[in-house]
C-alpha cells in the first residue's frame, strides 16, 4: 500500500510538459517509422479525444499502459 502511494504521489508531482505544443508534438513525430499509433488528447472545451491506428483492442491497451508507466517514472518506453 505504501509503494501505491508513493507511486500515486509522484505522478500527482508532475510539471504539465511545456515542451511541445500539440502541433509540434504532432509534426516531431512525423518524421518516425511509426508502426502504431495512440493518440490521446482534450479538446477545446474539455471532450477527451482517441484515435488509433490499425490495432487490435490488445495492442491499444498495451501501448496505452506503456505511456502510463512511463508518464509515473517506471518504464523509458524501450530507451
Amino acid at each position: 500500500m505504501a509503494d501505491e502511494q508513493q507511486r500515486s504521489a509522484r505522478v500527482i508531482a508532475l510539471p504539465a510538459s511545456d515542451f511541445f505544443s500539440p502541433e509540434q508534438a504532432l509534426a516531431h513525430v512525423a518524421g518516425y517509422e511509426l508502426e502504431e499509433v495512440l493518440i490521446v488528447a482534450r479538446l477545446k472545451g474539455g471532450m477527451p479525444m482517441v484515435v488509433n491506428s490499425r490495432m487490435g483492442a490488445g495492442d491499444m491497451l498495451l501501448l496505452a499502459k506503456e505511456a502510463e508507466l512511463f508518464a509515473m517514472g517506471l518504464n523509458a518506453l524501450g530507451e
